[in-house]
């Protein structure tokens, strides 16, 4: 008893020494942030750290259940959901969705347990944003981590449903804290895998080689959709439609009669498609005692739509469109280098025309040419940028045209015109807009031009019974090439360096060295060079240009001095031209071309910027394609009229970098 008594006055001597250094001692006061230290602790959350919200934990500290929620969260979380379903206070909900987003990490991916916590989480966070019955708070700061709490616990759906879950099943079963979801799924795109090993959450990827990412903030979660390359020998009839709806014709495939082109993957790589998926619940989950709800989970194509109606609600949508570009052209890298551009052959493997996204009767076509030695990859981040801009992406598609720039330039037009025109008879379209970079502009050129024979021949100095000579196939080939009208459905283009009267370098030592490591296909030097033997036999005094795409930049060139004298069509064209001083425009030139072949008189309109050749390349040439496509629109698709700017010879506009 005697050892109890003095443990009992030692404890309550201790006690009361306790309270006094308490009470004689400061432990109230304030102290100075370090710098961005408060703005980091005012925005930190479960989805950006591994701690809760100031506003949750506010919440659990204020009704005692911090302890409770530290140790057994899943608990924690259903008292809150009892006190939801009571009172009515959707608050709360933000409250349990952060704490099943934060406790849900503690699982793996494919356990059940992980799906069931952020299917809660999705659920109390559409509720929260979505209840009906509340009024709108645009500014309350729940909203905002409401909505990252929605798109980020359905990412975590997606990654469960992607270990192994099949599309094919329209019914998806979620189990959430209370009963379970059944969850519909429902596309809204032009192509949905049938797994969703193929639809892959863009917040998991970084894209590479743009300078501006195109992202916007939103409700749902951004997706890269997969198609995966399929090699058209391996192709059977059970491809779908909308497989054959991606292709344009005129591929090799399609020339020896096989039914599927391979013009559906720029570069024979994966193709991504940009969507946004969005989960749709209608609330009953707070307002019933049932086991089982539903809801559904709907794919949106990103490349149509930045908005959506919910629950009467117009709600914008969070979408990538950059990093579903980086992820294909990423494979396309792999096919794409600088020796295969300069080997005829190994590039007529890949030439054509390809489309970024499946075809939309709705938009208009955007075709991209790319210049001497390159590849469509160098229109890509002038791509990116266009498709920043709403209008132009939900009014304007891009193509991008493919060929082997060996190949003197008309036998290279003559390609182009008839794989646009075949485009035309598959897709049916009425207005197409070219823009070409360098060769790529000589080619899209000559898509507005009138041509016959006669002038090729009577230029050329041969007599005309020398061809008489040529057999039935130089011929037919040469006449493909050389008679030609203007496309009467492209309404619009737009030239970047483009060299009209041609580039000293080609007949400079930059030209002969060209010539000699760039190789024609060998089909058409074969043809070629059959005609030219027999067009030589008698005497030198004449003959045609040598096959290369090189020789027909020459100023002196037989293709120049011909189609300079071709009449155009009355479509309006504009020039962007790269300069590398403007002090004079004789003296103007982007290292390549010259201000005088870049010059076009009639050009609707003629924009200097400062660059070296590659101007697609520069802000202020995207900019100014940026309003040409405007300037389309605005003065109505297909309608044959000049641009409300003309630039008379001698006066141009000049942009700086």
């Amino acid at each position: 008893m005697l050892r109890i008594g003095c443990r009992y006055w030692i404890s309550f001597v201790l006690s009361c020494l306790s309270g006094l250094v308490a009470t004689g001692c400061a432990t109230y006061g304030v102290q100075e942030f370090a710098a961005g230290e408060q703005s980091r602790l005012v925005s930190r959350n479960a989805i950006n750290s591994s701690e809760l919200s100031h506003m949750t934990r506010r919440y659990l500290i204020s009704e005692g259940l911090q302890e409770k929620c530290d140790a057994e969260p899943l608990i924690c979380i259903l008292d809150i959901d009892t006190e939801i379903r009571s009172t009515g206070n959707m608050q709360l909900a933000v409250y349990a969705a952060e704490i099943a987003f934060l406790a849900a990490r503690s699982y793996d991916t494919g356990d059940p347990t992980f799906a069931r916590l952020n299917a809660s989480a999705l659920v109390y966070a559409s509720g929260f944003l979505f209840e009906q019955d509340r009024p709108i708070l645009k500014f309350h700061p729940s909203h905002q981590l409401a909505m990252d709490l929605y798109n980020r616990s359905l990412a975590q759906l997606l990654r469960y449903l992607h270990t192994g879950r099949s599309l094919t099943s329209s019914i998806q079963r979620i189990p959430l804290m209370r009963g379970s979801l059944e969850l519909e799924t429902g596309s809204e795109l032009h192509y949905l895998p049938r797994s969703f090993l193929h639809i892959k959450v863009a917040y998991d990827y970084r894209a590479l080689g743009f300078r501006n990412h195109q992202s916007y903030y939103g409700l749902g979660t951004p997706l890269i959709v997969v198609r995966p390359y399929v090699d058209p020998e391996d192709a059977t009839d059970s491809i779908s439609a909308a497989d054959q709806a991606m292709a344009a014709e005129g591929s090799p495939a399609a020339r020896e009669g096989h039914s599927q082109p391979d013009y559906r993957y720029l570069g024979r790589a994966d193709q991504a498609y940009p969507a946004t998926a969005i989960f749709e619940h209608d609330g009953s989950y707070f307002r019933s005692d049932r086991n089982h709800y539903s809801a559904r989970l709907r794919f949106l194509d990103s490349m149509k739509q930045d908005r959506i109606l919910l629950h009467g609600r117009e709600t914008p949508l969070e979408i990538d469109l950059t990093s579903p570009m980086a992820y294909t052209l990423s494979g396309v890298e792999k096919s794409d280098s600088l020796l295969r551009r300069l080997d005829g052959d190994s590039i007529g493997e890949t030439s054509g025309l390809y489309m970024l996204y499946p075809y939309d009767p709705d938009k208009i076509p955007v075709v991209f040419v790319h210049g001497l030695a390159s590849s469509p990859m160098t229109w890509f981040p002038m791509i990116n940028e266009l498709l920043a801009d709403p209008e132009i992406r939900q009014r304007y598609q891009f193509w991008v045209y493919w060929y082997p720039t060996s190949n003197p330039v008309e036998f290279s037009a003559q390609g182009l015109r008839s794989t646009l025109k075949r485009a035309r008879e598959r897709f049916d379209f009425q207005h197409l807009l070219l823009i070409g970079h360098s060769m790529g502009g000589l080619l899209s050129r000559l898509m507005i031009q009138t041509s016959n024979s006669e002038d090729w021949i009577r230029e050329s100095g041969i007599e005309r019974e020398r061809f008489q000579k040529l057999d039935e196939e130089s011929l037919t080939l040469l006449r493909s090439v050389t008679e030609y009208e203007p496309l009467p459905f492209v309404d619009r283009v737009i030239f970047l360096a483009t060299p009209h009267r041609g580039s000293a370098l080609a007949d400079g030592l930059a030209g002969y060295m060209g010539r000699k490591v760039m190789s024609v296909p060998s089909g058409l030097a074969s043809i070629l060079g059959k005609g030219l033997e027999l067009l030589g036999a008698e005497e030198d005094e004449a003959s045609l240009a040598p096959p290369s795409g090189i020789e027909s930049l020459s100023p002196d060139s037989l293709f120049v001095r011909v189609t300079m004298k071709q009449p155009f069509a009355p479509v309006p064209y504009h020039s962007i031209i790269g300069s590398r001083s403007a002090t004079d425009l004789d003296w103007i030139t982007d290292s390549v071309v010259p201000y005088s072949s870049a010059h076009l008189p009639g050009a609707a309109s003629e924009l200097l910027v400062e660059s070296d050749h590659s101007v697609q390349l520069t802000m202020p040439a995207i900019l100014e394609v940026r309003r040409i496509l405007r300037l389309h629109l605005d003065q109505g698709a297909g309608l044959k009229q000049a641009a409300a700017i003309s630039i008379r010879p001698g006066i141009f506009l000049y942009a700086s970098l």
